[in-house]
């Protein structure tokens, strides 16, 4: 879950404003028809223990920043993949320029014509 939604800054007197405002939103004794409001407020109750905590939050804000990373580097990945299949791709092309300037002009109306004349 990404916390951060929660609270962007370290400040407890912020996270307990916006823990508040969360709970009387999301609590399920408040809204007694919606059957997803005791699992947003279980999330805001486990939300403001994370961020509260020092070491905890430590933890969350370090996998965040490898989770962020990873997602980073897979994206840089399908960019280079993407970059050389488009140098593959610009290569053929060349090739079947070149092949097309040795044998000359082709259109399909002599392909059929020639198939036609091998009948």
């Amino acid at each position: 879950m990404n916390y951060w939604a929660f609270a962007p800054t370290p400040a407890t007197k912020p996270l307990k404003t916006a823990y508040r405002r969360l709970a009387k939103t999301h609590h399920p004794d408040l809204n007694p028809n919606d059957p997803d409001a005791a699992r947003r407020f279980r999330q805001s109750t486990a939300a403001i223990a994370v961020l509260s905590d020092a070491e905890r939050r430590a933890a969350y804000d370090h996998r965040l920043v490898r989770e962020l990373q990873r997602g980073l580097d897979r994206e840089r990945e399908r960019c280079r993949r993407q970059r050389a299949c488009i140098v593959a791709t610009s290569a053929v092309a060349v090739l079947i320029g070149i092949v097309a300037m040795t044998v000359g002009p082709v259109s399909i109306i002599d392909i059929s014509r020639r198939q036609q004349e091998d009948v």
